[in-house]
């Protein structure tokens, strides 16, 4: 997790990241650049970690200016619903749930032989499977 209050936009955890996870907000917009206007969807809040933080440049209340990484839409788990990365998934590949509950679709396919994690042999303990 990245504490923005604590954040100094000093980058080094981006460097650090074994898995190249972490990005730095500059506050740019995706249209930037681009013929097309900066779009509203753009300008929206964002709910990392559970809190509405809005895009502005204010290092006290916004991720402008600090290193994000993705945080499984903790603000939509916690509401009962799934990260959007799986109720966008067009394949159907992406799976979200508990690997601690033994009956659950992810422990069962955590269990296959053809899982991998990466970089577990760092000793950082990955949350995150991939099926081979």
């Amino acid at each position: 997790a990245i504490n923005y209050e604590e954040c100094i936009g000093c980058r080094y955890c981006i460097a650090a990241c074994p898995y190249n996870a972490r990005a730095f907000d500059s506050g740019e917009y995706w249209t930037a650049n681009t013929p097309q206007p900066v779009q509203a969807y753009e300008q929206l809040p964002a709910f990392e970690y559970g809190v509405k933080r809005a895009r502005a440049i204010n290092r006290d209340a916004s991720p402008i200016g600090n290193a994000r990484k993705c945080q499984f839409c903790q603000h939509r788990v916690e509401a009962g619903m799934l990260p959007a990365c799986v109720t966008t998934c067009i394949g159907y590949a992406t799976y979200f749930g508990d690997a601690s509950d033994p009956d659950s679709l992810v422990a069962e396919l955590v269990r296959s032989p053809r899982v991998q994690q990466l970089k577990a042999e760092l000793g950082t303990k990955p949350r995150v499977f991939y099926l081979a």
